[in-house]
């Protein structure tokens, strides 16, 4: 301990011995200058002590700074090159938008810039059937995170679907002051949603009856017309296996069909018979067809009957 204090004052002082019997309270009467010497001694190692912690703090603050800009950095980029638009618009004390990725040109054909140019944007290129609902927004009416499903016209003049989620930013007050959101392209979808609709129709509607069957001969799909033709409701017939249909004396009518049909072989029987709900033999024509996706993964069949009269 003597060896630091002389070390920490950088020059000679009292004696080891003698600084030794002061630190054990062995001295016979006080001496100032001894007492001097250990106080500014001790000062000056807590003030060593204080820059060292200081310097140590400055360090992790760095450290953490520049980790934090490194966050920042990745997360900056992921936003840029998102599909999805990333958006805060300021509410109060007046509207406008205070960040719009890049992706909002892919959406609208508008830049960032213009956004920030112009805070009702939006609004002049809503579709009118969205109007109301963008306007009650803006006006304190939102519906915060629940999707909200709006349309926008392109520059190009094509209408571009999207689904909105946004969260409120609030005040010291608990007023909100701004929202903060993603914007998702679902045109695709709709479209998606829109021609299977159309679908549904054109099988709901046909005269013929329609049926869909999974690759192991489950009943999927059960129109109307095969409700009139068979006696089989939908609610009973769907879970059920087609061979409810077929001549139990014909047990293996299916797995012919389903390996001719995996082969991408269409299968037209112009002269069959199919079993009622009541155990009638009906004579129909059924053309079978395979139902794939997208990927050409096998979903199911298809078979359309019709009755021969």
């Amino acid at each position: 301990m003597c060896r630091q204090f002389h070390q920490v004052m950088g020059k000679a002082g009292p004696s080891n011995t003698t600084l030794f019997r002061y630190a054990s309270n062995k001295i016979k009467r006080p001496n100032p200058v001894v007492e001097k010497y250990v106080q500014d001694a001790i000062h000056k190692t807590e003030i060593e002590l204080a820059q060292q912690g200081l310097a140590e703090s400055e360090r992790h603050r760095k450290r953490a700074e520049h980790e934090l800009q490194g966050i920042e950095t990745r997360f900056r980029s992921l936003v840029e090159n998102a599909q999805d638009v990333v958006y805060r618009y300021r509410l109060l004390p007046s509207r406008r938008y205070e960040y719009v990725s890049p992706a909002v040109t892919t959406f609208t054909g508008c830049t960032p810039e213009e956004y920030y140019a112009d805070p009702d944007l939006d609004l002049k290129i809503i579709h009118p059937d969205d109007r109301q609902g963008y306007e009650e927004a803006v006006a304190g009416n939102h519906r915060f995170h629940q999707p909200v499903v709006r349309r926008y016209r392109h520059k190009d003049g094509r209408w571009v679907w999207t689904e909105r989620v946004h969260v409120p930013v609030y005040d010291e007050e608990n007023n909100v002051v701004a929202f903060e959101g993603i914007s998702r392209d679902i045109t695709e979808r709709k479209q998606a949603e829109k021609d299977q609709a159309y679908l549904i129709a054109i099988v709901e509607s046909s005269e013929d009856a329609i049926i869909g069957v999974s690759p192991d001969g489950t009943i999927m799909s059960w129109n109307p017309a095969a409700r009139k033709l068979l006696g089989h409701t939908s609610e009973e017939a769907i879970g059920q296996r087609i061979s409810l249909i077929h001549p139990k004396e014909d047990p293996q009518r299916f797995d012919r069909i389903q390996s001719k049909l995996s082969l991408d072989e269409p299968v037209d029987n112009p002269d069959t018979v199919v079993i009622s709900k009541s155990g009638e033999q009906i004579k129909v024509s059924i053309k079978s067809s395979t139902i794939k996706d997208s990927q050409g993964k096998v979903l199911g069949f298809s078979g359309m009957i019709r009755e021969i009269k």
